[in-house]
């Protein structure tokens, strides 16, 4: 724990988590299998992801003070909500 995700080619360090998740998935996952693969993982996140909010009450994702959890889940759950069920 305490390290950041860094992905090294050559001379090009990325330490974007989301960069290094991309450049994993154009590497290991074929082109016809991409768009079930992402549904999958989607799907498998949002269970998770709906799972933990239960637990929880109040205003907010995380109680009833916003917090940096509830800015990073809005994104993603903007998309969800609309593009909908062509993502899953």
């Amino acid at each position: 724990m305490g390290y950041v995700p860094v992905l090294v080619d050559d001379t090009v360090v990325v330490s974007d988590s989301f960069a290094i998740i991309l450049k994993y998935i154009e590497e290991n996952v074929s082109p016809g299998a991409k768009l079930p693969w992402a549904q999958y993982h989607i799907r498998k996140g949002f269970v998770a992801l709906e799972k933990l909010l239960n637990e929880f009450s109040g205003k907010y994702a995380t109680g009833d003070e916003i917090f940096l959890a509830d800015i990073y889940i809005l994104h993603p759950s903007s998309v969800m909500l609309s593009q909908g069920s062509a993502l899953i």
